[in-house]
C-alpha cells in the first residue's frame, strides 16, 4: 500500500461507506421506518453521541489536548459504526431474525441518520477546532448555524435527485412497455 495515495485511500473509502448505506438503504421498509420514527431516532443519536463521548474522555485522559480534537476523534470512531453494523444485520434480515418486530429496519434507517449526524459533527468540530478550515474562522455560531442549513438544504437536494431518477425510470419504463407491448387483436377498440 506504499504507492497507494491519500486521494486514493479517501475516495476508496467514500465509495465503500457509499455502498454499505446503499445496501442499508435498499434493503429498508419504508412504511416500517415512518411508523417507528422513534426508534430510530433514538438509535440513531444514542449510540452515536455515547460512543463519541466515550472516545472524547478516554482520548483526553490519554492523549490530553483540547476537547474540541478529542470530541473530533471521537465522532470519527464513531463514524465506523456503519460498516461493521450494515453487514451484520442485513445478514439478520435475511435470516429473518427479529421479523416480527422488525428491529432490523429500525436499525438500518438509523444508520444513514447515524451516518449523516457523524459526518456534520466532524465538519463542525473541524471548524472548531481548526479555524482556517473554516475559511478564514468563522464565528461558533455561524458553524452551528450552517448544521441545520446543510441539513434541510441536503434533504431538498437528496428529494430532487430522488425525484429525477424515480421520473426517468418511469420514463424508460413506459418507452420499453411502448416498445415490447403486444399488438391490439382485431376488432378490439383499445
Amino acid at each position: 500500500t506504499a504507492g497507494v495515495t491519500p486521494f486514493v485511500r479517501l475516495l476508496i473509502s467514500r465509495i465503500g461507506l457509499m455502498v454499505i448505506l446503499v445496501r442499508a438503504g435498499l434493503s429498508l421498509d419504508l412504511p416500517s421506518a415512518r411508523s417507528d420514527a422513534l426508534r430510530v431516532a433514538a438509535l440513531a443519536a444514542l449510540p452515536l453521541l455515547a460512543e463519541a463521548t466515550v472516545h472524547a474522555a478516554v482520548s483526553r485522559a490519554v492523549l490530553g489536548g483540547p476537547w474540541a480534537w478529542c470530541f473530533l476523534r471521537g465522532f470519527l470512531g464513531a463514524a465506523i459504526a456503519p460498516s461493521v453494523v450494515v453487514p451484520g444485520v442485513l445478514k439478520a434480515k435475511a435470516a429473518a431474525w427479529g421479523a416480527a418486530d422488525s428491529p432490523a429496519n429500525a436499525m438500518l434507517a438509523a444508520v444513514t441518520i447515524e451516518s449523516a449526524a457523524a459526518v456534520w459533527a466532524i465538519s463542525f468540530l473541524i471548524d472548531l477546532a481548526i479555524p482556517a478550515a473554516a475559511g478564514g474562522g468563522r464565528s461558533t455560531a455561524l458553524t452551528a448555524a450552517l448544521g441545520p442549513i446543510q441539513l434541510v438544504g441536503g434533504v431538498l437536494l437528496g428529494c430532487a435527485t430522488g425525484a429525477i431518477v424515480v421520473g426517468a425510470a418511469r420514463l424508460l419504463l413506459v418507452e420499453r412497455d411502448a416498445r415490447t407491448a403486444p399488438p391490439p387483436l382485431p376488432g378490439y377498440n383499445t
